[in-house]
């Protein structure tokens, strides 16, 4: 019986972990087609391991970063879920273009405890620093 209801539970954590993958796949594809539909760079990932974090790590990648996005004259667009994150992102002179939940559930009867909370995200963009012409 034990072993019955843990297959179960790992089953349904399964689906609803696809779940969740294709709607946040779905929803962050489009609110990307949607607001950079030009030429850009995409940050779409950048994170600090927890034993330097505070230290400029990161503010020194994002600071590279940015002098590329600058020298091609591009801007630059991202997503993230984390609030903390919109103001480190603010402060390089991001600005929030959307606010977006990723719903993954279904219905109520879907819902997996402590799993299927909706996600709120927040889609960022900077415009390039320089009003350089590209050659």
């Amino acid at each position: 019986p034990f072993h019955r209801s843990f297959r179960s539970k790992k089953v349904s954590w399964g689906r609803a972990a696809r779940r969740r993958e294709r709607a946040l796949s779905t929803i962050t594809r489009d609110t990307h087609r949607q607001l950079a539909n030009m030429p850009h760079w995409y940050l779409w990932f950048l994170a600090v391991k927890p034993h330097v974090q505070g230290r400029g790590v990161g503010t020194l990648l994002l600071d590279e970063i940015q002098k590329l996005q600058d020298r091609d004259v591009f801007p630059c667009y991202l997503e993230t879920s984390r609030l903390q994150n919109v103001a480190i992102y603010t402060k390089k002179k991001f600005r929030v273009e959307k606010e977006f939940c990723v719903v993954a559930k279904e219905s109520r009867e879907d819902e997996i405890q402590g799993f299927d909370v909706d996600l709120k995200m927040y889609a960022m963009l900077r415009p390039p620093m320089t009003t350089r012409a590209k050659l």
